[in-house]
């Protein structure tokens, strides 16, 4: 493996993209054979972001600059530095484009800087982790949103990502909605007759798809009967609609009641560790894979958590060396339930998200919405 540059230092790009641990598939590797290999990359990544991003240095300072021996010990920067701040580790002509989180009015959004390294290297994991969700070959697509989603304020904002990064594994994508913003069922009927019964790939945003798309349908009284084995894949947004009490399997259950979907996959992720999303099990439950990893910490004195308890979100992630989004402290609470012996036969932890910590600012990439 090419592990320097021509200065004789690390060239961290190559030593991931390289990396045989990398490429592996998303749940190939138990805790015994990842943990040891996840740790190294993450000491890399750490050594490389110390180097490259001023800020991260001073704030690391407040470490000793130990060097982490284990998860439990790596330091993490709060999720709302990236609100506030401008950390990247890229020379500013390096940049390739700025991802901005979905705040509401009045909210500071994220502000993500990624190159090309980056940005490829989180179109592929995505692909890898979405391949245990999704067929092989393309389907047809419908995108639950608003045709100008794309061409929102914010410079490019995380649901147009989502938007554009989810539509390369769709074949044909229309919208939802038309130009004035209200449901098209005459189009979403044409398309589903146009492409012979076969299974339809719909993708959207939770918020969106609760709020203009399934109370749309029930207000007319209407279902839309998708061919067998369509499928919905959706995330982002649950805390806009949680003074309503919608529970995942609620939510389930209606889709399927109005569409006839039964494979409906939740994911959770965010804007700063794109890419990195963690897809919903047979079970219900959240998976780490080979390429993120995460740790539950105690809301007042920030120590990891045993398996059942609730605390703070930790996420790792291998993908980012543009900015230092490798490991971040989250607002959102979550139980990690066990590691490696999930009824679905995955690998890695796997866990739920109970909420946001109190006096969190509502967030997440569909929080923009008409």
């Amino acid at each position: 493996m090419r592990l320097k540059n021509y200065m004789g230092k690390l060239d961290i790009n190559t030593f991931i993209d390289d990396s045989e641990y990398f490429n592996e598939e998303p749940y190939s590797r138990n805790n015994k054979k990842k943990e040891k290999e996840f740790l190294n990359i993450l000491l890399q990544l750490r050594e490389h972001h110390l180097e490259n991003c001023l800020k991260y240095n001073k704030l690391n300072k407040n470490f000793d600059y130990k060097i982490p021996e284990s998860l439990s010990a790596y330091p993490m920067l709060p999720v709302r530095l990236f609100k506030y701040d401008n950390v990247h580790s890229l020379p500013e002509e390096k940049i390739f484009k700025t991802l901005t989180s979905s705040g509401t009015s009045g909210q500071e959004p994220s502000k993500i800087y990624l190159d090309n390294f980056t940005a490829r290297r989180q179109t592929k994991t995505l692909s890898k982790i979405l391949s245990d969700v999704m067929p092989m070959a393309r389907m047809p697509m419908i995108i639950i949103d608003f045709q100008d989603v794309r061409s929102s304020r914010n410079k490019f904002n995380a649901r147009a990502a989502g938007v554009g990064g989810f539509s390369m594994f769709g074949k044909k994508p229309i919208y939802a909605f038309d130009e004035n913003n209200q449901l098209n069922l005459e189009a979403i009927d044409q398309y589903i007759e146009d492409n012979a019964g076969l299974p339809i790939f719909l993708f959207g945003f939770t918020f969106v798809v609760w709020k203009h798309f399934i109370s749309e349908l029930k207000r007319l009284n209407k279902k839309i009967i998708f061919p067998e084995k369509s499928l919905l894949i959706h995330g982002g947004g649950w805390k806009k609609i949680e003074h309503e009490s919608v529970s995942q399997s609620e939510f389930k259950n209606i889709f399927e009641e109005h569409t006839g979907i039964k494979k409906i996959v939740n994911y959770y992720g965010m804007v700063e560790q794109v890419g990195s999303i963690f897809t919903e099990c047979s079970e219900g439950y959240y998976h780490t894979t080979n390429y993120n990893d995460i740790l539950i910490r105690d809301e007042s004195n920030f120590k990891p958590l045993e398996y059942g308890q609730t605390g703070l979100i930790q996420l790792f992630s291998i993908l980012p060396t543009s900015y230092p989004g490798h490991s971040i402290l989250t607002e959102d609470l979550g139980i990690a339930h066990g590691i490696d012996n999930c009824k679905c036969g995955k690998n890695g932890k796997y866990f739920s998200i109970v909420g946001r910590q109190a006096q969190s600012e509502p967030r997440g990439c569909s929080d923009v919405i008409k």
